[in-house]
């Protein structure tokens, strides 16, 4: 299977603009995940589409080839792998597919999955999503755009689902030769990654919590503590990109921190953490 002939298919670029269909669709996905999570709060999604603006900013100045392109697309990986995953998963994979006009057709001999084929096909999925339909036209051609307030973890991962649709048919189609051929040794077992497993609904409830305390932060701060927790810049990096110096971001989030804790009054709520953000309050 050769992924550059998947993503650089032509009807999968002009389709595109898809990728940046709201985000409320890929939230009813995370709500089958985690549903019990409480909804993003608007000002929080703001932050995020700002810190993304800033980032994709930053990864231009380095011709989208440097350490903040890098740390751009494994945060990205890192969101669309569980989400790919519970998708194909369940077999709600081609329904999506459908959903962004990229619909494929389950082949009638493909009855059942075996974990190592999930796998296979989620880690595929990704791959050429954002190493190549994401990386290549979300952002090196500019088509993400944050005035239409889609986060890039969206964007990236209904390009993922995109590229399913033609992912999918190549596999199945290797799959059954070497069936056919009787080969002994099962091609997703052998061509399997080896990745740290990731829980979806772990992964949910703690982006719920990290929204969750976000909203208390000012603006500026939201920004860089996305930018921070979620890209994993360093504190100067996240200061410069919001126009501010080190040791007056320091301050401030120092500030926030010490009144968020004077605010809680309720004992319950003095050790409070938001690992996707670095949050410990």
């Amino acid at each position: 299977m050769d992924p550059d002939a998947v993503w650089s298919d032509t009807a999968l670029a002009d389709a595109i603009e898809l990728a940046e269909t709201s985000d409320d669709e890929l939230e009813g996905v995370l709500r089958q995940i985690a549903p019990h999570a409480p909804a993003e709060d608007q000002r929080a999604r703001a932050a995020r589409v700002e810190a993304d603006r800033l980032m994709v900013q930053a990864c231009a100045k380095e011709n989208f080839e440097g350490p903040m392109t890098k740390k751009l697309l494994l945060v990205a990986h890192e969101y669309a792998t569980p989400v790919i995953s519970f998708l194909i998963t369940n077999g709600t994979i081609f329904k999506e597919a459908i959903r962004l006009r990229r619909p494929v057709r389950r082949d009638d001999r493909d009855l059942a999955w075996t974990v190592d084929e999930r796998n296979f096909l989620t880690h595929c999925t990704v791959d050429t999503g954002i190493f190549g339909l994401f990386c290549e036209y979300g952002l090196r051609q500019g088509r993400w755009d944050h005035r239409r307030g889609v986060k890039l973890t969206t964007y990236a991962t209904n390009g993922c689902i995109m590229c399913f649709s033609s992912v999918y048919p190549k596999w199945w189609s290797s799959r059954a030769w070497e069936s056919g051929a009787g080969l002994a040794v099962d091609f997703p077992q052998r061509l399997q990654i080896d990745r740290r497993a990731v829980d979806p609904a772990e992964q949910a409830v703690n982006r719920v919590e990290a929204m969750r305390l976000l909203r208390e932060f000012p603006e500026q701060e939201r920004t860089a503590l996305v930018l921070r927790g979620e890209y994993g810049v360093s504190q100067s990096e996240a200061a410069a990109l919001v126009g501010l110096t080190p040791k007056a971001l320091e301050s401030r989030l120092g500030r926030s921190r010490r009144r968020l804790e004077l605010n809680r009054s309720d004992p319950s709520h003095v050790a409070v953490s938001a690992p996707e953000l670095d949050i410990e309050l």
